[in-house]
């Protein structure tokens, strides 16, 4: 934390320099004018949403706001606060970029701010800051880091060492023989970050490149032409709406047909040298496996279970090389596909496509805290139905103690105790999916609405095309989600 407060520092002036300096630039000169900047910070005009960068001086004023009460927490060795609240401040952050965006469509209003360069300063700086400012919370003032951590309790430490200590003491004692032939264990070895799994699993990739080369072709191929679908399809509709004639029409569905053809014939190919290589990988990785087995020493095999060697064999190497297939094919083909929907959609309509990034971040971050509360919840439901399982099989292998003590009704009521807390958590898990549906519903209607809203702008057979764009959009952000 000290060896990088200059760099927190410098953040946190830049942030409210470059912010107050972008309101001299809110002229078609390029020239700096400080009259512009006390015009805005002094209300000599009063205040408009549609002309006054204001609102991003705000934002910085946040954002340090929110630091400075990080680095008092961290002074006063509060650190624990500092680190839970990354959520929270992560949440700052897309607020902060989606306003961004929000205020730029406010200035778009008047065509002539769009010729000002300090709209375009005050927006980039203000995305820019949203995001160091979450890097900065993530990095500098809760000091993760992306490795795996041994976490380990300090009272089970000192009192595991405890206890050695005074086994060792024994054993000294005992024999002197014995405490000769006394062999200490190697430690165990580090555990690899993800980083080096994902790169030992890309060298496997690498030994079986063509088939994997060949699925790229088939896989760009495929997703271009899913690209260009969405396009003809608004072309029918509208060419059907507006009975542009049957010639019209049957050159939009001869297209349609084509493209078609093409995502089905390329499609296939592609799943399956995906689906061959995956095939190669997982031979490989278990005959590299067995091989290592095989050679290890005798007394490897009387402390390791038949059982979990050949289940390291079977489901785990099957899992790990699908793992790799599947995500490489699932982020390729949505990813080639995103691209290319928003540049279809902002070659139609700029101002709409910023509408739909407006919500996208939001929607992101609230499925994400969403995730990782229902985890916590879901784990402490499977917890309660442990304790609930466990007084259950209690009772029922020990039922002729609990009938001589007289004890059914007692036994009853702890089991109803356990299943009421699993309860408890269910109805917890019940009002935050509550809250998600709301959350999406929501989003999904306001960005319809604003597309319809600014809708007025653009033809009829360029808002069908638009809208279904953006359902594509959401299709892939939710498979690129699904598939991490």
């Amino acid at each position: 934390m000290k060896r990088r407060s200059p760099l927190l520092g410098l953040f946190l002036i830049a942030d409210v320099a470059i912010t107050v300096l972008s309101m001299g630039y809110y002229s078609s000169s390029w020239t700096l004018d400080s009259d512009l900047i006390f015009k805005y910070l002094l209300f000599f005009d009063g205040y408009n949403y549609l002309t006054n960068p204001i609102d991003f001086l705000v934002l910085a004023i946040l954002r340090l706001a929110l630091v400075a009460a990080a680095v008092v927490l961290i002074t006063f060795h509060y650190e624990n606060i500092a680190s839970t609240m990354f959520m929270p401040m992560l949440g700052v952050a897309t607020f902060c970029y989606s306003y961004t965006l929000v205020k730029f469509l406010a200035f778009s209003e008047d065509v002539q701010m769009l010729y000002y360069p300090g709209v375009w300063f005050s927006c980039a700086w203000s995305i820019l800051a949203a995001l160091l400012f979450a890097l900065v919370w993530y990095f500098i003032l809760t000091a993760h880091h992306f490795d795996y951590q041994r976490l380990v309790s300090e009272r089970f430490d000192s009192a595991s060492r405890a206890t050695t200590d005074v086994e060792t003491a024994v054993a000294r004692t005992a024999s002197d023989d014995v405490s000769d032939r006394l062999v200490v264990e190697p430690p165990s070895p580090k555990r690899i970050s993800t980083l080096q799994h994902i790169a030992a699993l890309l060298k496997y990739c690498q030994h079986q490149w063509v088939w994997f080369s060949l699925g790229f072709v088939f896989l760009v191929i495929y997703a271009v032409a899913r690209i260009f679908i969405p396009f003809y399809t608004g072309a029918v509709i509208s060419g059907i709406v507006k009975k542009a004639g049957l010639q019209v029409l049957a050159h939009s569905v001869l297209i349609m047909g084509i493209l078609t053809m093409a995502t089905t014939f390329f499609g296939g190919l592609r799943g399956g040298c995906f689906d061959y290589a995956t095939a190669l990988v997982s031979r490989q990785v278990r005959l590299d496996l067995f091989r290592s087995l095989v050679h290890q020493e005798i007394g490897f095999f009387d402390i390791t279970k038949s059982g979990e060697m050949v289940s390291r064999l079977t489901s785990d190497c099957q899992t790990m090389s699908t793992t790799v297939s599947t995500n490489l094919n699932v982020f390729l083909r949505n990813g080639v596909m995103l691209i290319g929907a928003l540049v279809f959609m902002f070659v139609m309509s700029w101002r709409l496509s910023t509408v739909t990034f407006i919500a996208i971040p939001l929607v992101g971050f609230i499925t994400k805290w969403y995730g990782a509360y229902y985890d916590k919840l879901s784990e402490k439901t499977q917890t309660t139905i442990a304790d609930a399982n466990q007084i259950a099989e209690e009772v029922l292998s020990t039922m002729r103690t609990v009938r001589s003590f007289a004890c059914e009704r007692r036994e009853a009521d702890r089991f109803e105790d356990k299943l009421d807390d699993t309860l408890r958590m269910n109805r917890k898990k019940a009002i935050a999916y509550m809250g998600y549906t709301w959350n999406n519903e929501f989003c999904d209607n306001a960005i319809l609405v604003a597309v319809l809203f600014y809708g007025d702008m653009m033809t009829t057979d360029q808002l069908i095309k638009f809208l279904l764009y953006q359902m594509q959009l959401g299709e892939n952000l939710y498979m690129i989600r699904q598939y991490p």
